[in-house]
C-alpha cells in the first residue's frame, strides 16, 4: 500500500527515517507521560561502504545493506526496539528503557553480530576483509527537557569518534 511505502525503506524492508522520527517521538513522548526510564539511542554505519559498492558494485552494496539490515534487526530485544534505515549506509536504533550500560552491551552484540554474518569485503582493512560497523549511542531521562534530535547529535558525535579510532568500534557517552 502507499501508507507501508511512505514508512518503509523499500530495499532493506525497515522503516525509514522519517517514520523513525514520527516513532522516536511518540515513544519519547510516553516515557515522559510515564514519567519513568531512559532513552537509548544507537546509530550504526558500515566500515567502508564507498570501497564495498567500488568493489562490488551497486546490486552488490544493495545486498549488503539487506544483510546488515536483517542481522541488526534479529539482533534487536525484540518488539520495544525500533530500527531503521537513517541514511545510505546508516542505520538507527532506539532503545526504550534501556540504561547507557545495557546500550553499550546491545551495541556490542550487534557489532559482534555483523563480523559473525562474515559478508566478504575485500576493499576493508579490517576483520580480515569482512563486513564491520562502527557504532556510536547515548542515553538520557526522557524527563530531561532533552528529545530524541539531542539524542542524535550526542550518538552522531560518538560514531564519529568510532570511526576515528579506526571503525568496528562501539562507543558510547
Amino acid at each position: 500500500s502507499m501508507e507501508q511505502h511512505a514508512k518503509f525503506d523499500a530495499l532493506t524492508q525497515v522503516p525509514n527515517r522519517r517514520e523513525f522520527q514520527a516513532r522516536a517521538e511518540q515513544g519519547w513522548r510516553r516515557l515522559i507521560d510515564e514519567g519513568s526510564g531512559n532513552c537509548a539511542l544507537l546509530l550504526i554505519d558500515i566500515d567502508f561502504f564507498k570501497a564495498y559498492n567500488d568493489t562490488y558494485g551497486h546490486l552488490g552494496g544493495d545486498a549488503c545493506l539487506k544483510r546488515v539490515a536483517s542481522v541488526l534487526r534479529s539482533n534487536a530485544r525484540g518488539y520495544e526496539d525500533f530500527i531503521a534505515r537513517y541514511g545510505g549506509e546508516e542505520f538507527v536504533l532506539l532503545l526504550p528503557g534501556a540504561t547507557l550500560e545495557s546500550a553499550r552491551e546491545i551495541g556490542e552484540r550487534l557489532r559482534e553480530a555483523v563480523i559473525a554474518e562474515q559478508i566478504e569485503h575485500t576493499g576493508s582493512s579490517i576483520e580480515r576483509g569482512h563486513v564491520t560497523v562502527s557504532i556510536g549511542g547515548t542515553s538520557a531521562p526522557a524527563t530531561t527537557g532533552k528529545t530524541p534530535g539531542d539524542l542524535i547529535r550526542v550518538a552522531d558525535e560518538c560514531l564519529y569518534k568510532a570511526k576515528a579510532s579506526g571503525r568496528n568500534a562501539v562507543i558510547t557517552q
